[in-house]
């Protein structure tokens, strides 16, 4: 009796069409800048804190987009640009500095949302470089520090490429160690 071999290229095929359909989802926008979760943006003297969404729509058919953000939960901002001949946008919105935590949302047409961050803050930046120190990575079973929310810190994972990522602690294998408290 012939094995029908069938029935293991539909599973693969299948994985495919989704993987490339979750892939032109997202293909409707080139963006050049956006925020990342969990990043902190550095104050000014009004303890504001500016910063640029800024890319370009790459699919016709689409009349706006909208950024939204939302400050603890509650609407902060909103702000729509219809789209030009250029498809290009930039938003620069400003955020106020202190114990708040921002979503930011952008949506194309006002209804399809295509990237949200969460956990965004502004504040003040302290930059501790050059020790392997300045993130506890071991020894937290005998030194466990308190737990602060508002504590952020940028992990470069790969200096070649620009690889990196805003972490908070006692989320992540990376402890505040005791000179960065």
């Amino acid at each position: 009796m012939k094995k029908n071999n069938y029935c293991y290229y539909i599973p693969s095929t299948l994985l495919i069409l989704l993987m490339l359909n979750w892939n032109s989802a997202f293909s409707q926008i080139s963006l050049q800048k956006f925020p990342r979760n969990n990043q902190v943006f550095q104050r000014d003297e009004q303890d504001e804190a500016l910063f640029v969404v800024k890319g370009i729509v790459t699919e016709n058919g689409h009349s706006s987009v909208s950024l939204v953000i939302l400050q603890d939960g509650k609407p902060f901002f909103q702000n729509s640009i219809k789209l030009e001949a250029s498809k290009t946008f930039e938003f620069s919105p400003k955020l106020k500095a202190g114990k708040f935590d921002y979503t930011i949302k952008l949506f194309l047409d006002s209804t399809k949302e295509i990237k949200t961050v969460n956990r965004v803050a502004a504040g003040d930046v302290f930059l501790i470089y050059g020790q392997s120190n300045a993130l506890g990575n071991s020894g937290y079973e005998t030194y466990n520090p308190p737990r602060n929310p508002l504590i952020r810190y940028f992990k470069q994972h790969n200096f070649d490429n620009g690889e990196s990522e805003w972490l908070l602690p006692f989320e992540t294998f990376y402890w505040p160690s005791i000179g960065s408290i």
